[in-house]
């Protein structure tokens, strides 16, 4: 299933690209990551890796991210593989007249036997998806101020989530 998710944030380019890219950023703004954290040292950039631990329909699942591309303050590739499903997150930045404005394209495939689960899982996901991306505002906002909170459960309507099917 692909998910794609747009806002539009009063921050610079360079600053969402860097909060968004870094993964072991995801339980500040993602109520559905139970642990994230950059097992590659140094800054992000091509070919660092994440252990992330999504609660995946009410599964506690292990997804190991790669950044797969990586254009600093445009557009990053993390490509991620659990025992389940495999993820391929594609996060583009573009500046706008009072910020930067961010998509998030998401696709989600089950694994093997389960492929056929598809649809299903799309029922499972798409009402826990909505409000993220408002979650990913709301924490940038409150990074700027500085007041960062973990697991932001939602957000205000600051986004807009398009479900654009099953295919690339």
């Amino acid at each position: 299933m692909l998910f794609e998710e747009t806002i539009e944030v009063k921050q610079t380019p360079k600053a969402v690209f860097t909060f968004a890219t870094d993964f072991s950023n995801l339980c500040k703004w993602d109520s559905r990551i139970v642990d994230a954290v950059q097992v590659t040292p140094g800054p992000v950039r091509l070919d660092t890796r994440f252990e992330v631990i999504m609660d995946f329909a009410g599964f506690e699942v292990a997804f190991e991210y790669t950044v797969t591309e990586y254009k600093p303050w445009g557009r990053a590739v993390l490509t991620g593989a659990s025992r389940l499903a495999t993820a391929v997150d594609v996060i583009t930045v573009q500046r706008t007249a009072t910020g930067t404005r961010l998509t998030w394209r998401a696709l989600i495939r089950l694994q093997g036997r389960l492929a056929y689960l598809d649809p299903l899982l799309r029922l499972l996901l798409l009402p826990r998806i909505k409000g993220t991306i408002e979650g990913f505002g709301e924490q940038l906002e409150r990074l700027a101020d500085g007041h960062p909170r973990d697991r932001r459960p939602g957000g205000t309507g600051h986004g807009s989530l398009r479900v654009i099917g099953t295919e690339v």
